[in-house]
């Protein structure tokens, strides 16, 4: 807001800011990333075995639209939401260690990391001994997911094109600062 009423343009990127006064939105959208992890998700479990979401929370739209996204296209395949735990762990180390251990002791058997979070639920897992025995579902494509998904930490991660956000918010700025020109439309999602 303040940054709008200096004149000065805004682009969100990555995670948009509902409300916010910006050009556009340059990022995945949540909400479908969420749905492809729903798939896979389907895919691996069964209707009535449990299953553990963690996100940074309700307050991190790109994260929520995640969940959302996974557990509504679970439902439309004939899971219920019983059977998903959530858990807001606000990219923290330590809350999300304690959430994936808690839920360890259920026996799940996918956890959901829609959050960044993903190291401290591979060491839970691996201190817990249930190595194999229990599938991770992740997001992104950075060194350290494509290192768990070598090493069989991770079973899948569902991509996003960091290289397209980071180029279409920067020319989307480049446009409206040096040739006044609005963004055409008002959310950039990489192609799919």
């Amino acid at each position: 807001e303040a940054l709008h009423r200096q004149g000065i343009p805004v682009v969100t990127f990555n995670s948009d800011l509902e409300g916010a006064r910006r050009l556009c939105y340059v990022g995945e959208d949540a909400h479908r990333a969420g749905r492809i992890a729903g798939e896979i998700a389907a895919k691996l479990c069964r209707p009535g075995q449990m299953m553990l979401a963690v996100y940074a929370g309700p307050e991190y739209g790109g994260h929520k639209g995640r969940v959302e996204g996974f557990m509504e296209r679970l439902e439309e395949v004939g899971f219920s939401r019983r059977d998903i735990r959530l858990a807001a762990s606000h990219e923290d180390y330590a809350q999300t260690f304690a959430a994936v251990e808690l839920a360890l002791a259920e026996e799940p058997e996918l956890i959901y990391m829609a959050n960044q979070s993903v190291p401290a639920c591979v060491e839970a897992i691996r201190r817990a001994g249930m190595e194999g025995r229990v599938r991770v579902l992740a997001h992104d494509g950075g060194p350290e997911i494509r290192a768990f998904l070598r090493s069989g930490q991770v079973d899948f991660s569902v991509g996003q094109d960091l290289t397209y956000q980071s180029y279409q918010a920067l020319s989307v700025l480049l446009r409206a600062v040096l040739e006044h020109k609005l963004p055409e439309r008002e959310y950039y999602h990489p192609a799919s």
